[in-house]
């Protein structure tokens, strides 16, 4: 399959997805807690429902996969497995069930291999399952929001820059961060939190709490990176970790210059 072809695979997935979440609307059932973590939100009987939605896409490809997904692990489909598809069928999912209209889809399909890094990203797609804005990249191509370019912020001083980020059990070290930026938001969904990074809406992400798996981050990172935007991990380093990692701290950033001044004080913080 050529990229053209993933990204079909990608979109009618989600639309499976998208239609699955909502037929659940207004049913208690959606509800279900299936799974408690500690420093994560739980798992909804949503979540299973959405993915096995999208797995029933999923399985019609020719191609065989290896699939990644936060509720079912690890899945080989098919024989010989061509291509890695990283998924989180409902990021946000405590946002659908309380319907605050922040949750999406994520895909990521990606090169096979031993780590996960954002240049074995192949296509990417994450949508918002309520408005429908969709996501997209392709590796090589400019990164777009319903079908139109997008351009991350040009706003170059921390100071005039609203970032996102949870303080949730969030490191000491993120206090010096809240005193040096205009603004701090945190919306609960991972994806479309970097993707509005990519869209020009905010100027950073940043989650330096070891909680965050490559099913949040593997679609967005790579649509952000694709627009033109920086992603890193909290040692400036790019992302090389184990597909099924789920322990990612990651740092988003609309342009270099922003992700230079936030790294430069979490490195000179001494909290």
């Amino acid at each position: 399959m050529n990229e053209s072809d993933w990204l079909l695979l990608c979109e009618k997935t989600a639309d499976k997805v998208c239609e699955e979440v909502a037929s659940l609307k207004g049913k208690a059932i959606r509800n279900n807690i299936v799974r408690n973590y500690t420093a994560r939100s739980p798992s909804f009987q949503l979540d299973l429902a959405a993915e096995s939605a999208a797995v029933s896409i999923l399985k019609e490809t020719l191609t065989p996969i290896v699939l990644i997904s936060e509720e079912a692990g690890t899945k080989v489909l098919g024989e010989h497995p061509q291509a890695l598809v990283i998924l989180d069928p409902v990021d946000g999912s405590l946002n659908a069930v309380r319907d605050i209209p922040f949750f999406s889809v994520s895909i990521a399909i990606c090169e096979l291999a031993d780590l996960f890094s954002i240049d074995k990203v192949r296509v990417a797609l994450v949508k918002n399952l309520h408005s429908g804005d969709t996501y997209t990249a392709v590796r090589g191509q400019c990164a777009l929001l319903n079908g139109h370019p997008m351009r991350p912020s040009q706003i170059y001083e921390l100071e005039k820059s609203v970032i996102l980020a949870n303080s949730r059990r969030a490191p000491k070290k993120m206090l010096p961060i809240y005193d040096s930026v205009m603004g701090v938001r945190c919306l609960g969904c991972t994806s479309l939190e970097i993707c509005n990074v990519a869209s020009g809406s905010y100027e950073g992400f940043i989650d330096i709490r070891n909680i965050l798996g490559t099913y949040d981050v593997a679609a967005a990172s790579f649509i952000l990176a694709q627009a033109g935007g920086t992603v890193t991990d909290p040692m400036n380093e790019t992302l090389n970790v184990k597909p099924t990692d789920a322990a990612i701290s990651l740092i988003a950033s609309a342009n270099k210059r922003v992700h230079l001044e936030i790294m430069k004080i979490l490195k000179s913080s001494r909290v």
